[in-house]
């Protein structure tokens, strides 16, 4: 087996563990509040990490730790390994970008404020996913790994997954040597230690949101050089959370102005419903629902979510329920309906600010739902009808 496949899998292993979710907005601002004041970037990535240890149990945590111990040596000597027998960084471009994302993350995420003055032939992306091949650290990435080590008391789980995280940093600046880097990953703890890597380097790095997001105790105390929420809800969401301030933005990436969107006077269908991953009981109530509005004279359609399998949902729907064309765009799909629906998927966010009605799923999963209502979902606070009520009006469904 190669080299890089047996390290994935030892990363994989020790760090993919499931972080469960958990605690309404009350209890995950109660907890946040009892925590010190951070002095700098270091005490910001140390509590952002006890807020993510928030949602472990005390089992899972330890069962972490004890594998991440197990793993950082063998980390440590590829990472110097890796270090030590590479050539001189090539020279600084002062236009380049480097998208550091997930690869499912589109890149119309990124701000065009970020983009202005930028060579679309010089914005490189980078994967956050681990590649052991692409792991690189400097000097002063190895001061700020001691640091931080020292001010998370040497938890395994902590220093492992900064030495991984700051490697990749090092990669970035070794082999692309940017002047900004944009990332979507403000819950990760190591973001705090990233941006005064990187701000050492003389280059910006810089968060963006990519989706809805809630009270979430993993998504706080950190600080970018800037960060860009969608609107002052989002802001507002931030603050509560003692996410540094100075550095957010307000911004609308190109994404949620939903390219190919013309509203339409006489749209083909009632209601769209825009899936996410559901599991069958869940399938199995929405189809429900639908059914039942169609049934009431409600045209509607389903879109599903790009990592679903269209077979999975081709034979639950009840006739007349029909199921969005593969390759339709967002704008397309938009263009040709009265209401959008789901739980809470992002293009209700999209609707709202284009100004199409929505309508949030409160029947397929309540108790997803309800977990939505202690969160402080933004939608909940724009307008919108429930699918609840909807049915009820029309003696649809129990």
């Amino acid at each position: 087996m190669a080299k890089k496949t047996v390290l994935k899998r030892i990363y994989d292993a020790f760090f993919g563990f499931t972080i469960m979710e958990g605690g309404t907005a009350e209890e995950v601002f109660d907890f946040l509040d009892g925590l010190p004041e951070p002095k700098d970037d270091l005490d910001r990535s140390v509590l952002q990490y006890r807020g993510e240890m928030y949602y472990v149990s005390a089992g899972r945590r330890v069962a972490g730790n004890v594998a991440c111990l197990v793993a950082f040596l063998p980390l440590m000597v590829w990472i110097v390994a890796s270090t030590l027998f590479r050539p001189m960084q090539s020279e600084r471009s002062d236009m380049a970008l480097v998208y550091f994302a997930a690869p499912h993350i589109s890149s119309l995420l990124i701000p065009s404020e970020e983009l202005e003055g930028t060579d679309p032939a010089s914005v490189v992306r980078v994967t956050t996913s681990f590649d052991p091949l692409k792991l690189r650290l400097d000097r002063r990435g190895w001061s700020l790994l001691l640091k931080s080590a020292v001010r998370a008391r040497f938890e395994p789980f902590f220093v492992a997954k900064a030495l991984v995280k700051l490697s990749q940093a090092g990669h970035i600046v070794y082999a692309y040597a940017p002047v900004k880097v944009v990332t979507n990953t403000e819950s990760s703890f190591s973001t705090s230690v990233l941006t005064s890597y990187f701000e050492g380097q003389g280059i910006d790095y810089i968060g963006i949101m990519h989706g809805e997001f809630f009270a979430n105790s993993k998504a706080s105390f950190f600080r970018f050089t800037r960060f860009y929420a969608w609107d002052d809800y989002y802001k507002g969401l931030l603050l509560r959370q003692r996410c540094e301030e100075n550095q957010i933005r307000i911004s609308t990436p190109p994404s949620l102005n939903v390219p190919g969107y013309v509203p339409s006077t006489k749209p083909t269908y009632d209601i769209t419903y825009y899936c996410q991953l559901e599991d069958d009981e869940t399938k199995a109530r929405l189809a429900s629902a639908l059914g039942a509005l169609q049934a009431e004279g409600m045209r509607c359609r389903v879109r599903l979510h790009p990592l679903s399998l269209r077979g999975d949902y081709e034979d639950i729907f009840p006739s007349g329920v029909e199921l969005e064309p593969e390759g339709l765009s967002l704008g397309e799909s938009l263009s040709v309906t009265s209401r959008v629906a789901g739980r809470c998927s992002t293009v209700l966010y999209q609707s709202f600010r284009l100004g199409i009605p929505v309508i949030i799923d409160d029947y397929s999963d309540r108790g997803e739902y309800s977990s939505l209502q202690s969160k402080g979902y933004r939608m909940l606070d724009a307008p919108h009808e429930l699918m609840s009520n909807l049915l009820k009006e029309r003696d649809s469904i129990d």
